[in-house]
């Protein structure tokens, strides 16, 4: 018999749906692969990571005209 996974209800985790250009999924799958960790952990140390760095990071002008088109 398959065991069901439950959802995480726990406070400190909220739902968080992003959607990426192409590219940037290709990369995040095979850094995660590599890593052996899933694409979620993956993108949430990468997002924790950018948020504790002071550095300003160029905006890629690709993934700033996607999200442009692509403002809900």
């Amino acid at each position: 018999m398959i065991e069901k996974r439950k959802k995480q209800k726990k406070q400190e985790f909220k739902g968080f749906f992003l959607r990426v250009p192409t590219d940037i999924k290709l990369q995040l799958d095979s850094e995660s692969k590599r890593q052996g960790i899933s694409q979620a952990v993956l993108a949430v140390n990468l997002i924790d990571s950018g948020l504790n760095n002071n550095r300003v990071i160029p905006t890629n002008s690709g993934v700033s005209s996607w999200l442009t088109r692509h403002k809900g």
